[in-house]
């Protein structure tokens, strides 16, 4: 059962049931629903349990019964209609009609339209109807939810103007003003829905409403392939111990280089720079040019940092057009010895800001938290990552003109720029992602 689509009514002999169900299946099942099952009086008069309205196309056959076919389903269409009419209320003061959302993954999910046609025989002078279209999927149906609204209340309306027809007919006849001929037939009283709209033909009529709503397509899952998370920090439990080996100044600089686009070299056979690469988005694409920085591992515990020049190296990406410049004037890394517990030293052709990026700032945050275990470091970092790579990918979007406010907005910093700079023209492939229309794609 994907969906299936049921007209029930409440009668004042049997209380709710189901008159009507259609259903779709690819063969036609041979199986049948028992007709003891089936509350049977004049006010619950369908189709009988040997009577099959019956659509096909090129996917499968459309079958209306009396009841659904499949007994499990049965059951769930019972409980949809003796909860559209005795729990959920949909009805507001000055309206016949009204839709309702309820269902759970255990009983369905249902999209439920209750109405009145009106019976001068009634009690009330009104019958209560209700059609019910039962799915597995909530998303499906809620998605389409306006489309379901406004063909059911063009069913209930029509089916509403033909019984006021009809009644506006009886009150001028004998048994409206003969209270005395109407007790009399009481029979009749229990009237069945095609005699209250003057419609003998009615269960074909709805039978060919009901194959319309569900040759619709709209309740199907559309296959849709989710993009790969573009951050992937899987050794992060290497990349906190080199945070704790390096010293400071050694450990910035590098993940500087890295986050800012900047070639790194490595001289010892220990390879650790593809650690701290895993901080960059997958895809971006590293400097092929001119090394700005040279990272060695010395058996010694002091090495040479030698000190840097203002200039920006030869291998960085430039700024985009209508950005402001990078901030110049940056002091300059202490020069002379420093202590390097495990021998690592680094040859930087620049110079470190005097306020580090943000995200910089950040990962070295998260990975002197000691008490925040791997797999919380793993899913922060990713965060963090992630919220920057949207950054990137917002301003790359974004208008010229509009790109300084926008800046204000996202609370970016001249501190971030020279992370941005490199990001920005990485992120393009967003732009290409978001043009794909997923739901135009063909699926089987």
């Amino acid at each position: 059962m994907e969906v299936t689509i049921a007209l029930g009514h409440f009668c004042d002999v049997h209380g709710p049931c189901v008159i009507l169900c259609t259903e779709s299946t690819p063969p036609v099942p041979p199986e049948r629903a028992l007709a003891a099952d089936i509350p049977n009086c004049s006010a619950c008069e369908s189709l009988d349990s040997n009577t099959v309205y019956c659509c096909e196309d090129e996917n499968c056959h459309y079958l209306s019964t009396r009841t659904s076919l499949n007994v499990d389903t049965a059951h769930l269409l019972k409980d949809a209609v003796l909860r559209s009419f005795s729990i959920e209320v949909v009805e507001e003061a000055g309206r016949n009609s009204g839709t309702i959302y309820f269902g759970d993954n255990k009983r369905g999910h249902i999209i439920s339209h209750v109405f009145n046609i009106k019976d001068l025989l009634a009690r009330g002078f009104r019958r209560k109807y209700c059609i019910v279209i039962l799915g597995k999927h909530q998303v499906s149906l809620l998605n389409h939810y306006d489309f379901l609204e406004k063909n059911l209340n063009r069913i209930s309306t029509d089916l509403q103007r033909k019984a006021n027809e009809i009644n506006t007919a009886e009150d001028d006849s004998l048994y409206r003003r003969n209270v005395d001929r109407m007790t009399a037939a009481s029979k009749l009283s229990l009237r069945p829905l095609p005699l209250l709209v003057g419609e003998p033909h009615l269960f074909a009529h709805l039978h060919m409403w009901f194959v319309f709503l569900l040759r619709a397509n709209i309740y199907r899952i559309l296959p849709h392939e989710v993009p790969e998370c573009p951050v992937h920090c899987s050794s992060v439990g290497k990349l906190k111990h080199l945070k704790r080996v390096m010293t400071d100044t050694v450990f910035r600089i590098v993940c500087y280089c890295v986050l800012t686009g900047i070639r790194i070299e490595e001289d010892s056979t220990n390879k650790v720079v593809h650690h701290f690469r895993q901080l960059l988005p997958r895809g971006f694409t590293l400097p092929t040019t001119r090394t700005a920085c040279r990272l060695s591992e010395t058996p010694s515990g002091r090495s040479e940092t030698p000190s840097g020049r203002s200039e920006t190296p030869s291998g960085w990406t430039e700024t985009p057009s209508g950005w402001s410049e990078i901030p110049s004037g940056w002091p300059e890394t202490p020069s002379g010895r420093s202590e390097t517990p495990s021998g690592w030293s680094v040859g930087f052709e620049g110079t470190l800001p005097s306020a580090l990026p943000t995200l910089l700032v950040r990962i070295e945050g998260a990975l002197d938290d000691k008490g925040m275990s791997e797999s919380t470091l793993r899913s922060h970092l990713t965060d963090q990552i992630m919220r920057w790579f949207s950054i990137a990918s917002v301003l790359s979007w974004t208008r010229e003109d509009a790109r300084t406010e926008m800046m204000l907005k996202l609370e970016v910093r001249k501190c971030d720029m020279p992370l941005l700079s490199y990001w920005i023209p990485q992120s393009s492939r967003c732009v290409e992602l978001s043009k794909t229309d997923w739901a135009q794609k063909s699926y089987r």
